[in-house]
């Protein structure tokens, strides 16, 4: 019989475990999948119910002989969409001008339009691609940084040259050893003067304590973020920061991008009692460079 949680969040690692004792096969989110969940002796294959592999130890999966699949691609439209919709409200001061109307005095603060404006994106992945797409129809000019994605009609740039010629900046990369703190406090200030960030991927990657310097000293417009270390003193100095937008990893959160990453992680789970092999399996690469593309 299928087992479900009863919390409401992502589930620690002892209770994750408690959960899936006993079950052969499990689709998780954004749970703790340690060493001591993967060595449940019934356990046999993890499906995240996404793309981000983060949250689960894909080396103690391999010395435990549990297989990993992921869903990518399945909720890139409904991130894509999200970045986007950042962006809008980042050039025009949407919530600003939201809450200025409710609580009065009406304020009109001058923003910025997308089109004419260079967005560049830091991973070219599946969602990245969506966000070229649609931003190259918006009439912006589009670059990336991505070492590993394939060639294709978006402009490759090494990152010093997108983050210093970008006004708007958009992650969309995995966290990876590689890509952890990727964007520090030398990386924001480069820059251009009045840019914004938008980071739909993982909040490590972004230090958000550099973040808040440059965004309390004015050198940054503002920043929006699908996510954010909550509970640190950096998430608290964000939250209070005028010029930022706060989204609570919703980027996936739409009845379209649910139903596509269900079907695609029971399939899998299909797949693997047919003993079909998977479609996306996610392997342990211990000398691996470690992938931009998401």
């Amino acid at each position: 019989m299928p087992r479900y949680p009863s919390l409401n969040r992502p589930l620690e690692a002892a209770e994750l475990r408690g959960l899936l004792e006993g079950c052969r096969t499990a689709i998780l989110g954004l749970d703790q999948v340690d060493e001591s969940v993967l060595s449940l002796p019934e356990l046999e294959l993890v499906v995240r119910f996404g793309s981000g592999v983060d949250n689960v130890d894909l080396r103690a999966a391999a010395e435990h002989g549990v297989r990993v699949a992921n869903t990518p691609g399945a909720n890139a439209p409904s991130v894509a969409e999200l970045a986007l919709g950042l962006m809008f409200v980042l050039g025009r001061g949407l919530t600003r001008m939201d809450r200025a109307s409710r609580q009065g005095p009406w304020l009109r603060p001058t923003g910025f339009e997308l089109g004419g404006r260079r967005l560049g994106l830091v991973g070219l992945g599946a969602v990245g691609a969506l966000v070229a797409a649609k931003a190259e129809a918006l009439g912006m000019e589009v670059v990336a940084y991505d070492p590993v994605a394939p060639p294709g009609r978006v402009r490759r740039v090494g990152l010093a040259e997108l983050l210093e010629t970008s006004q708007v900046v958009s992650i969309h990369c995995p966290l990876t050893a590689q890509t952890d703190g990727l964007i520090g406090h030398d990386e924001l200030r480069s820059m251009p003067a009045g840019a914004v960030l938008v980071n739909t991927a993982r909040e490590r990657i972004v230090d958000e304590a550099a973040l808040v310097r440059v965004l309390q000293d004015g050198h940054l417009a503002g920043a929006a973020l699908d996510c954010l270390d909550q509970g640190s003193p950096e998430a608290e100095s964000l939250a209070q920061l005028e010029q930022v937008v706060l989204t609570p990893h919703a980027g996936a959160s739409t009845t379209d991008a649910i139903v596509r990453t269900g079907v695609a992680a029971v399939e899998e789970v299909l797949r693997y009692y047919d003993n079909q092999p998977l479609l996306n399996p996610v392997t342990y690469r211990p000398n691996d460079a470690g992938e931009m593309t998401a």
